[in-house]
């Protein structure tokens, strides 16, 4: 059983690493299957939401999924 506890720690990080892969990539693809333009700055902003939202965790204490709330919309505008 100690070889399933420790497996399950890489495991889950594993498939929520490829999740984020594959919201970024299908935000890519969807971007350029309509515009027909490559948004070379999509990536750009999915690290810079992620840097504020560290920023936010470590300086208030702020949950990273609370700063989806005010994250979401600013990065829509912007």
């Amino acid at each position: 059983m100690e070889i399933l506890s420790d497996l399950a720690s890489p495991l889950i990080i594993g498939v929520l690493l490829g999740g984020l892969y594959v919201v970024i990539a299908l935000g890519l693809s969807l971007v350029f299957g309509v515009m027909k333009v490559i948004n070379v700055a999509h990536g750009t902003l999915v690290i810079l939401a992620s840097y504020l939202a560290f920023f936010a965790l470590s300086q208030w204490g702020v949950d990273p999924i609370l700063w989806l709330l005010p994250g979401i919309p600013l990065f829509f505008i912007l």
